[in-house]
This record gives structure tokens, C-alpha cells and sequence, in this order.
């Protein structure tokens, strides 16, 4: 049985996101939950998190949003987090090679 509390489901990206010193706030569902009865959709404020999600999404239009935040944020982007993070969630995965090529295409603009 797993423990799938507010708590519980934010543990993880919190101490990532303290650990590497970024700035975060949880809000939309999550938030929501913690007071009320979750719901299925939660806002994580973190440019890098957020890539996460639209990679595993992986619909054009996230590709696109992206390609624009690497190109907007520039050296500010943690490119190593969301890396890894895919990396640890899909292992050898076509969303992986994407997103190389998409920092690639974003260093060249």
C-alpha cells in the first residue's frame, strides 16, 4: 500500500527543488488538497519542474513551450535537473534524445 498524502506526493520534487536551491511554491491542487479533497491537476512554480511535465506530456505544443523556456531562461535553466529527472522516470526513452536536441536547438538561437 502506498502513502499518497499531500505530504507524501510532494516529498520528493520539495527536497529537489530545496536541494538545488531553487525557488518553488506549490499551489493549484496541491494546495487545494492539503485543506480540502485533492483533485487531479497541481501547479508546481518552477521552470524546470515544469519542463518535466510538458516532456512527459510530450504533445507538440509542449515541445514548443519547451524549446521557448530554454531559449527564454538561457543559462539560468537547470538543464542537468530535468535530465535527470526523465532520465530516473523513463530510463532509454524517446523523450530523452528530444530534449537534448532541444537544448541544442535552443543554445543555437
Amino acid at each position: 500500500m502506498t502513502d499518497d498524502s499531500v505530504s507524501s506526493v510532494v516529498e520528493r520534487p520539495r527536497a529537489v527543488l530545496e536541494d538545488a536551491g531553487t525557488s518553488y511554491a506549490f499551489g493549484g491542487a496541491v494546495a487545494l488538497a492539503a485543506w480540502s479533497e485533492p483533485r487531479a491537476t497541481a501547479w508546481v512554480h518552477s521552470a524546470e519542474v515544469l519542463a518535466v511535465f510538458k516532456m512527459l506530456f510530450f504533445r507538440p505544443k509542449d515541445l514548443v513551450d519547451v524549446e521557448r523556456m530554454l531559449t527564454v531562461q538561457g543559462e539560468r535553466f537547470d538543464r542537468a535537473f530535468v535530465r535527470d529527472a526523465l532520465v530516473d522516470m523513463l530510463g532509454e526513452d524517446e523523450r530523452i534524445s528530444k530534449w537534448d536536441e532541444l537544448c541544442e536547438r535552443a543554445d543555437r538561437a
